[in-house]
């Protein structure tokens, strides 16, 4: 079971993108749903919907950044919440993890029968490179954004 493992643990990836890409959709899904129930309630009332509801319905309050959990308030448009300060921080701490990871990889690889270890010394120093400038960014990330909260 062990070898099997090892044989096929790249399978990890493509699984948990499946998996994230469904529980996108189904969040997609839902919050048309509950745009539609709410236009519904308004159409029941004789009143019209706010433009908010329509923008939901487009998909145009995503593209806006108005939508989500960090768009809109930080004032960094049409990206929305990929250009948030948090954005910036989770890129350092999945670089450095992953810096972390083949490092170890890297170390341990021969007593794990995973050969070229210099490969993944190679890739262990892309990593950490892209943390510290993944670093770099979030520190300055409010100077570069002009945000001087």
């Amino acid at each position: 079971m062990e070898k099997f493992f090892f044989s096929f643990w790249w399978l990890i990836f493509p699984i948990m993108w499946f998996g994230f890409g469904f529980f996108g959709m189904f969040l997609r899904y839902r919050r048309q749903r509950d745009a539609m129930d709410l236009l519904k309630t308004y159409a029941a009332q004789g009143k019209d919907p706010p433009p908010e509801v329509s923008k939901i319905l487009s998909g145009q309050a995503m593209e806006d950044g108005n939508c989500g959990p960090w768009g809109g308030g930080y004032g960094y448009g049409r990206r929305g919440w990929r250009s948030g300060p948090y954005w910036e921080w989770r890129r350092v701490f999945i670089f450095t993890s992953l810096a972390i990871g083949f490092g170890v990889a890297a170390y341990y690889g021969e007593d794990w029968g995973v050969h070229g270890e210099p490969a993944f010394v190679v890739v262990a120093a892309v990593m950490a490179c892209l943390a510290v400038g993944s670093l770099i960014f979030a520190l300055l990330a409010r100077r570069l954004n002009g945000d001087d909260r």
